[in-house]
């Protein structure tokens, strides 16, 4: 399941045009389809079995960051989400129920429909068994965007400069893109 979503977020993002809160929330949506493969290989199920959990992952899968945007507290939560699809999806496959189907490059699939076709196939295949893409994920050192880390890295670096005065600052005024 991590190397599914790990090569799945390598094939949009490669062909990524910038970022926008209008877009796909990639861990929410691209974690269900990570959730189906993984419960479904727990589950023992065969290709078919997989490729089911992945179609209903599909039907499931929802990404929308407007939670996030406004800051609502079920932005905590968002990430559940996936995973409740993931486990739902394989055990509706492990029960017989088919949806098998062109889960990624089909009319309807996630390729077209999330991502206006602008993915690089060859990080799905590419290397598969071979070169494990999940070995470069990395893990954030706070529970935030990773699009606010080199600021919270700032704050950090002033903070522990010698003679530092936090009283002596009035105003803080940080420039960012406008998704910050």
């Amino acid at each position: 399941g991590a190397e599914v979503v790990a090569r799945l977020q390598m094939a949009v993002r490669s062909a990524d045009d910038g970022t926008s809160e209008a877009k796909p929330q990639p861990t929410q949506f691209l974690g269900a389809f990570a959730a189906a493969v993984t419960c479904a290989r727990l589950l023992r199920l065969d290709q078919r079995g997989v490729l089911s959990a992945m179609g209903h992952a599909l039907m499931q899968a929802s990404g929308n960051r407007q939670v996030v945007a406004q800051g609502a507290p079920a932005k905590a939560v968002y990430a559940a989400f996936p995973n409740q699809a993931g486990v739902f999806g394989a055990l509706l496959a492990q029960r017989g129920l088919s949806a098998e189907c062109s889960v990624l490059e089909g009319v309807a699939g996630l390729f077209p429909t999330a991502y206006a076709n602008r993915y690089v196939p060859s990080w799905l295949s590419d290397g598969l068994g071979e070169r494990f893409e999940m070995t470069a994920v990395g893990l954030k050192p706070w529970p935030t965007t990773g699009r606010a880390h080199p600021y919270i890295e700032a704050g950090l670096d002033i903070a522990r400069t010698p003679g530092f005065d936090a009283a002596a600052i009035s105003e803080v005024v940080i420039a960012g893109a406008p998704f910050i």
